[in-house]
């Protein structure tokens, strides 16, 4: 507690300092008119710092609790499930630790849910999940020294030096995607910021380049094109992804359980309106850096398109990237509903006749239904050389109608859902076939029948 209190005063001084040099600064030394300006550069400079030194703190003191993991035994029987910062209780993560509550694992094994300021911790206590709470605290790290198997479907679970306090731990990592999008390695942006002595602290050490035991890919293909060159696996394993058994027949969860984070009112809603004989359109892009491009009033007309499915029955559902800050009113528009962005989607799939993204992954999982996708990218230029960037094939991999304009939009919309045209099943069952060895809706099993047999040394009870 006494070395938690020196940290937070010292954090508490640097930050203190910053924010009395910045106003000086712009206040007395330099004149008014460039204050805006300067300001702006300030602000972007003082993030950078305040990364730098999250950065230098943690490989500070990663050989202090690396050498920590070699020292505390391990508990084979702990098993922790770490969830993404800041979100939800979803994904990969989600299915597969409700899957071996339900098979009752939990009664040879002490499976913990692991979230990070999670909006879900609370419902999942209610119904008899062992979860925590992840802040920097003897307890967390204390759990982390002694797991024997870690499993995520993220990348972002490794800071603060968690990585390291399970260094000597199984570490299994289930990913959260499959598309065209650069990703880690294979991003120029990351492989170079990787490099030197700065990208061995910042990467090596915290973990953003973590060495996995084994990664979940969902086909030979993806092993080969994405994840092997984008990761660092020690081997990778093939099956489906967990969180897609929400919506294919094979497994059963408990409604109760497979409603934790989720958007119960949309859900609902949809369901009703679904079994009135209305489309259901469920728009979910990805996320974009510059506010201009992000979905709002910029690109898209949502008096329009609301109109449009006034006349056609048709509801659009919008399920927004849960990073940015959007200022839209769901409220004043008839046939637009919104969904919770921190919550799981992945069950409202079997009520959507159409899916609309653009450079996000989600399709691919959608492709499972075999129903039609459209591609609303009207930022493609800005996206591939100013944001992340996607695969050379982008326009191969991605089976639908790739629409510009709103005008292009709704004249595939009308295409599709009213006229019944189809041009594109041939394709998305190409790409399906590609995409995933295993199609059927018990993923949870497979995966975590390669996970006990690999790491835990027995057969499936």
């Amino acid at each position: 507690m006494f070395t938690e209190q020196i940290y937070s005063l010292i954090i508490l001084l640097l930050l203190l300092f910053c924010l009395i040099s910045n106003l000086y600064l712009i206040y007395i030394v330099f004149p008014s008119a460039r204050k805006k300006q300067l300001a702006s550069k300030i602000r972007k400079m003082k993030s950078k710092f305040r990364k730098d030194f999250i950065y230098l703190f943690d490989a500070f003191f990663s050989p202090f609790v690396a050498a920590l993991s070699f020292v505390i035994p391990k508990r084979k029987d702990l098993i922790l499930f770490m969830g993404r910062q800041n979100s939800g209780f979803l994904d990969n993560v989600k299915y597969l630790y409700l899957y071996l509550y339900e098979h009752e694992w939990n009664l040879k094994y002490k499976i913990i849910f692991v979230g990070h300021n999670d909006i879900a911790l609370n419902e999942l206590a209610e119904n008899g999940f062992s979860v925590v709470n992840y802040k920097p605290s003897f307890r967390v790290y204390g759990l982390l020294l002694r797991a024997g198997l870690i499993i995520t479907d993220n990348a972002h679970w490794t800071t603060h030096n968690r990585y390291n306090a399970a260094l000597r731990s199984h570490k299994i990592q289930l990913w959260h995607g499959i598309g065209f999008k650069k990703i880690r390695l294979t991003d120029e942006k990351f492989k170079k910021a990787s490099k030197g002595l700065r990208g061995f602290i910042t990467h090596r050490l915290t973990g953003q380049l973590a060495i996995y035991d084994a990664f979940l890919s969902t086909s030979a293909f993806f092993t080969e094109e994405v994840f092997y060159p984008s990761f660092l696996p020690k081997e990778i394993f093939i099956s489906g992804y967990p969180r897609n058994d929400s919506f294919l027949s094979g497994t059963t969860f408990e409604e109760s359980h497979i409603m934790i984070n989720v958007d119960k009112e949309t859900y609902h809603r949809v369901k009703q309106l679904k079994q009135n004989g209305s489309k259901i359109v469920l728009y979910a892009p990805t996320f974009r850096k510059a506010k201009k491009y992000a979905v709002g009033k910029e690109n898209l007309d949502f008096t329009r398109l609301s109109e449009f499915g006034a006349k056609h029955n048709i509801y659009f559902v919008f399920k927004l990237h849960p990073l940015p800050q959007y200022k839209i009113d769901f409220n004043q528009f008839s046939n637009v509903l919104e969904y919770n962005n921190r919550n799981d989607v992945y069950p409202l799939f079997r009520y959507v006749d159409l899916l609309i993204t653009d450079y996000s992954s989600i399709y691919m999982d959608y492709l499972l239904l075999d129903r039609p996708c459209l591609f609303f990218t009207y930022d493609l230029d800005y996206y591939v050389n100013s944001c992340r960037g996607i695969r050379e094939d982008f326009m191969d991999l991605a089976p639908g109608a790739k629409c510009f304009t709103q005008d292009e939009l709704h004249y595939q919309l009308y295409r599709i859902l009213i006229e019944n045209i189809d041009e594109w099943a041939v394709q998305r069952k190409s790409i399906r076939d590609l995409s995933w060895e295993y199609q059927g809706g018990e993923s949870c099993r497979t995966t975590w029948e390669y996970i006990y047999s690999k790491f835990l040394g027995g057969n499936q009870k």
